[in-house]
This record gives structure tokens, sequence and C-alpha cells, in this order.
């Protein structure tokens, strides 16, 4: 296939949206996100909603068709500190919305996964100072997991 890469490491514009978070990563979150949608100043916080930036990603992809690509593929990200929302169900329902924008379009989706690597908040596979038998556990799940979006 011919496609690109985005490698989301990098602060990029289209880095929350593909991880399905809204932005601040940390902020307030969902609704409460409405309340602040004005830019950063010194009395007011910057926040968009996943839902607001999906128009964004729907530009990229047509963008990846008219440069005559088949494909697309990011780098899945988490740290402990986002807790429940590296596997949360609303994370996992917004990824399978672009993923499926993505093939509404024709194109291939990937997933970037590292098995161990946590360099730059990478959403690893395993621990890998769990033992052997869960570490086998770990990467069945994840993979179950990215493949189920």
């Amino acid at each position: 296939p011919s496609a690109a890469s985005i490698h989301t490491q990098h602060p990029l514009e289209l880095t929350e949206v593909l991880q399905g978070f809204d932005i601040p990563t940390f902020g307030p979150h969902g609704p409460d996100c409405l309340h602040h949608t004005t830019f950063a100043t010194e009395t007011e916080r910057y926040c968009e909603r996943w839902e607001d930036m999906v128009d964004d990603v729907n530009r990229m992809m047509e963008w990846h068709v008219a440069n005559r690509l088949n494909a697309v593929e990011w780098l899945m990200l988490g740290s402990y500190k986002w807790g429940d929302l590296n596997h949360s169900r609303l994370r996992h329902k917004r990824l399978r919305a672009m993923t499926a924008l993505a093939h509404d379009y024709g194109l291939l989706v990937g997933a970037d996964v590292p098995i161990a690597e946590k360099q730059q908040h990478a959403w690893y596979m395993v621990h890998t100072r769990t033992p052997y038998e869960r570490q086998v556990r770990d990467i069945r799940e994840r993979v179950d997991w990215i493949f189920g979006a």
C-alpha cells in the first residue's frame, strides 16, 4: 500500500483526536469541555472536544485520497498518568469511529503499538517486569482491543 504514517509521539495538530482524546487530555472531558471553548488566556483555559475535531480527521482522510494514498497509520499513545482513559470504552468507541471514517474513504488503517517500548508515551502491550504468562495474556488482550477498533 501507499501509506502515510502520522508520528503522534510529537505534538501535531491531530495527535489528541487520533488518540480518541479531548484537548487537553488531562482537563475537563465530555460535556464539561464545552465550558472551556476559547483559546487559552490567563483567566480561561483552552479545551476542544473530540467530537469537534473529527472534521479535521475527515479532511486528512480526504487529503490522503486526493494524494493517491490508500492507507494511514499512527502510533498509539498511553500513559499511567491518564488512568482509565487508556483503555476506556469511550476511547475505543472513538477509535472505531475514525476507523470507519477511513474505511468510508477506502483507506486501510493501521495502529502502531509497540510490544514493550515506553518511549514518548507509546501505548505498549506488556510490562517487561511482569511474569511471562502475564505478558502473553497482556499481548492477547491488547491485540484484541486494538483490532476491535
